[in-house]
Formats: structure tokens, sequence, C-alpha cells
């Protein structure tokens, strides 16, 4: 692996890992949900147990990666023009 000049600062990885996994798991929460639906589930299923916490995941997930894309790529692009502007 290529070292780099300077590695990405700490928030810019958790970021990286926050936007990976929330939209890993809205998308693994949003197959369950449609595989239990495809499987005959009746809707009064979805209101107990976990199907309430899947949905919200499935629901919240991908905004909030498209979200924190958003923020990351913003912060990177401010930080290497910092960097080009010290050069």
């Amino acid at each position: 692996m290529a070292k780099t000049e300077e590695d990405a600062p700490l928030i810019e990885r958790i970021l990286a890992i926050f936007v990976v996994t929330s939209v890993v798991a809205s998308i693994v929460a949003f197959v369950i949900v449609m595989i239990a639906s495809a499987t005959g589930a009746p809707s009064s299923t979805f209101s107990e147990g976990i199907w309430p916490i899947l949905t919200w995941i499935s629901y919240v997930g991908l905004p909030a990666g498209l979200i924190a894309i958003i923020v990351l790529l913003i912060m990177n692009i401010s930080r290497r023009s910092k960097q080009q502007k010290r050069k």
C-alpha cells in the first residue's frame, strides 16, 4: 500500500467508516424486510419485536450515509486546498 504525504485525519477516517457501516446496515435491513414481506409475513408482525428497528435502519441509513459522504467530501476538498496553499 502506497503511503501518502500525510494520512487522513481521524475524523475523516471515522466518517468513512460510518458511511460504509450505515449503507451496508441499511441495505441488509432492507433486504431482510423485503424477504420477510415476500414470504408472507403479515403486516402486524412488523410492529413488534426487532422489525420496527430494522425498518427504521432501512429508512434512515442511506440518507445518513449520503449526508456523511457530502460532509466527508467537503472536508477532504478543504483540506487539500489548504495543503495546496502551503506549497
